[in-house]
């Protein structure tokens, strides 16, 4: 389907640009951090980036799932989680992403135009 691969594509290449996706070694001044793909040696903020990524991936599993078999039944709610699940995963959404087009239908439901 046409939205599960556009989500597909934006976390591939989104995860492509992640620091988590490489072996690294970050320092800073007063932490030293090595950077691994391995669960177990992950930091907080690694793992909190999992986390955020995942419950992205979730959410966009739900609406892209709506959005091709049951457009009508996508909500303002479901367009604005997917919104804030993008945000809080990569820092910025999209243009034309799943959260727009999610947010478009939405509005299209409710009689609202954008």
């Amino acid at each position: 389907s046409k939205a599960a691969q556009m989500q597909s594509d934006l976390i591939k290449q989104r995860n492509a640009s992640s620091p988590l996706s490489n072996n690294t070694t970050t320092s800073s001044a007063s932490t030293n951090t090595t950077t691994s793909s391995s669960p177990d040696n992950l930091t907080t903020a690694q793992q909190s980036e999992l986390d955020r990524k995942a419950n992205f991936a979730e959410q966009a599993d739900k609406v892209a799932s709506k959005l091709e078999t049951e457009p009508g039944s996508v909500t303002k709610e479901d367009g604005d989680k997917m919104h804030s699940r993008e945000q809080k995963a990569f820092g910025q959404t999209e243009k034309g992403g799943l959260a727009s087009q999610a947010q478009k239908q939405a509005a299209e439901n409710e009689g609202v135009t954008k």
